[in-house]
């Protein structure tokens, strides 16, 4: 079943443009530094070639882990990192408890068949005081919901690849009762930044959580 996952991970990144790129790269980028810090060991879920990864690695100590081993060798030889093959779904993580500072997972759990699972094991695995940051497309962005109305397939659904869909809301419920105070950010374009501020549920492009261990 791995073998299976990772040749379906490693065709659709080949395939469809996701090698060396990053959904809103610049803007998840700075926030993820900046919420990140120095001085972490740091556990980033899905780094693929390390196109985010790149963004906290100076000053932290980086574990890469990916399904797809060529990216996973891409990211390592880039950024000198060391990385780990390793399918997210399973069931037993390969990590000790209380283990890791920070860990990031920076559009994956839309990926993902159980993301309360993975979010549960984030946890166990967080050292107290520990931050777990990441980010997922807002798939009831109010374009999404106007081409859904229209009949078309909204783009948070077009990718193959993703089993879930989140909105604000539906990120505060998965995470409550594991993260209580899980804190959002609301990404978008230029133009609509204004309005992602007021009404985030129906104008933010993509939705950055944090969510820390008490």
């Amino acid at each position: 079943m791995k073998s299976v996952i990772s040749d379906i991970y490693q065709y659709h990144h080949r395939n469809n443009h996701r090698e060396y790129f990053a959904y809103f790269e610049k803007e998840r980028g700075k926030l993820f530094s900046d919420i990140i810090g120095r001085g972490k060991r740091v556990l980033d879920l899905g780094c693929r070639d390390g196109t985010m990864t790149k963004y906290f690695t100076k000053g932290n100590t980086v574990l890469g882990v990916d399904i797809d081993k060529r990216l996973l060798a891409i990211c390592k030889k880039n950024l000198y990192i060391n990385t780990r093959q390793f399918d997210l779904n399973s069931r037993n993580w390969p990590f000790t408890a209380n283990s890791f500072d920070v860990i990031v997972a920076g559009e994956i759990l839309e990926h993902l068949y159980f993301p309360k699972e993975v979010i549960k094991k984030v946890f166990r695995i967080l050292k107290p005081g520990g931050i777990f940051v990441g980010s997922v497309p807002n798939a009831f962005h109010i374009l999404e919901r106007v081409r859904f109305l229209k009949g078309q397939i909204p783009n948070s659904i077009s990718d193959p690849t993703h089993l879930n869909v989140f909105s604000i809301s539906i990120i505060r419920n998965v995470f409550k009762s594991i993260f209580p105070d899980v804190e959002v950010h609301a990404l978008t374009v230029d133009k609509f930044h204004f309005l992602a501020k007021s009404f985030p549920d129906l104008f933010a492009d993509d939705i950055v959580f944090v969510g820390k261990k008490i």
